[in-house]
């Protein structure tokens, strides 16, 4: 990415936030049932906590358990859900997860195939979903059934199954945190807390309880994970990683993110350069948030991600 471009991305989002730091409330929806009368402190409702339930997605893509680095950039943003990403073989999960999450979605080729072969050529760490099978739902059930009985699937949930790793131990199983991902769908889905420092490596403590946030009414709860709601619907344009640098903005860096506010302009920087985080899509979320802390904190590191780029500048001039 060239200095130029870095520049004029980060400019515009400056821009944006000064312009435009209420703007977003003006687009809200406040009819919708996303609207709830019970805020936290950042005037966002508290989703319930993860409790069984039907499987209810929106994202009809499947984990694969290859290490994946994702880029989510302006032209491939619609990439975050398997159905609208255009031709893509794989649809790039969790960004700056790939350490810590391995397990990415991955679209089954099931034309002309039967179930059966269908979970044969399945990659190890891999959710399946039983109505994406080939042939009818009694074949993929049956497919599926005798899969489970054979040892090669763990049952997750109703119709969602996951294809663990063999080893001498049984199957490896997905964290928490990626089933909650694959339950909920990417759409306006990412971490908070500890959750979103571990996103972007700015922490080496693991929560004990995983916690995520859903733009708008959370659709279905999921064992072992805190699941928030937001009322900021701009969310559901950000990827993950984008999403958890957003949460921090909002003043969780100041008790969670280790090495303080210098290693958090870092990550954004790193994540920038890597095409993770695009600057002009989290103005705009960030300009419809309802605490003034997020607004504020991106003004300040936008400044600081340009003087730094501009200081870089000055150096190669003068080497």
């Amino acid at each position: 990415m060239s200095s130029a471009f870095l520049d004029e991305h980060l400019d515009n989002a400056l821009s944006d936030v000064a312009t435009n730091r209420c703007s977003g409330v003006l687009h809200r929806d406040t009819s919708s049932p996303a609207f709830g009368s019970q805020l936290d402190d950042h005037g966002d409702a508290p989703g319930p906590l993860a409790r069984a339930g039907d499987c209810s997605t929106r994202c009809p893509a499947t984990l694969d358990g290859t290490r994946h680095r994702p880029t989510h950039t302006a032209d491939d943003a619609d990439s975050r859900c398997s159905g609208r990403h255009g031709g893509h073989p794989v649809a790039r999960l969790l960004g700056g997860l790939d350490d810590r999450i391995s397990v990415q979605f991955h679209v089954m080729k099931t034309i002309g195939s039967s179930p059966g072969k269908t979970l044969a050529r399945v990659p190890a760490g891999t959710f399946v979903r039983v109505e994406k099978l080939p042939g009818s739902r009694a074949a993929a059930s049956s497919a599926v059934s005798r899969a489970h009985k054979h040892g090669d699937l763990i049952a997750i949930r109703k119709g969602l199954y996951f294809k663990g790793v063999k080893t001498r131990y049984g199957l490896t199983r997905p964290s928490a945190e990626a089933i909650a991902v694959e339950v909920l769908g990417r759409i306006g889905v990412g971490p908070a807390g500890h959750s979103a420092a571990r996103a972007l490596g700015l922490t080496t403590q693991v929560p004990a309880t995983p916690t995520l946030t859903v733009a708008g009414p959370v659709p279905t709860s999921v064992p072992g994970v805190k699941v928030s709601k937001r009322n900021n619907m701009h969310r559901r344009d950000l990827s993950y990683t984008e999403i958890a640098l957003l949460e921090l903005l909002r003043g969780d860096w100041e008790s969670i993110v280790e090495g303080g506010w210098a290693a958090l302009v870092s990550a954004a920087a790193k994540a920038i350069r890597e095409g993770k985080v695009r600057p002009t899509a989290l103005a705009e979320a960030v300009a419809a948030e309802r605490s003034p802390a997020a607004r504020a904190s991106f003004a300040r590191l936008t400044k600081d991600l340009r003087d730094r780029r501009r200081l870089a500048n000055r150096t190669d001039l003068s080497a």
